[in-house]
């Protein structure tokens, strides 16, 4: 079982299939959340443009766990470089 706990102060949530791909996310009810993925290593890391509601990020877990691709139209990514 996971849980993100969104009345939590910096609540933070990390779901994937292996070590360097993974959907995570971080933040609270009242400020919002951070969304980011990476696929396979750090050259294929993104970052959802802007700040996301819990409904949102809720979608997007339960889509990428379910193995759709809808969760990548939860957000405009960018591409996070190193």
């Amino acid at each position: 079982m996971y849980l993100l706990d969104t009345k939590n102060e910096d609540a933070f949530l990390i779901l994937g299939p292996a070590e360097q791909t993974y959907i995570q996310t971080g933040g609270d009810q009242g400020s919002g959340f951070v969304l980011e993925y990476q696929e396979a290593d750090v050259k294929h890391h993104y970052r959802a443009k802007g700040i996301l509601t819990a409904d949102e990020i809720v979608k997007a877990l339960v889509s990428y766990r379910a193995g759709s691709d809808d969760w990548k139209r939860t957000a405009v990514w960018e591409r996070i470089t190193w």
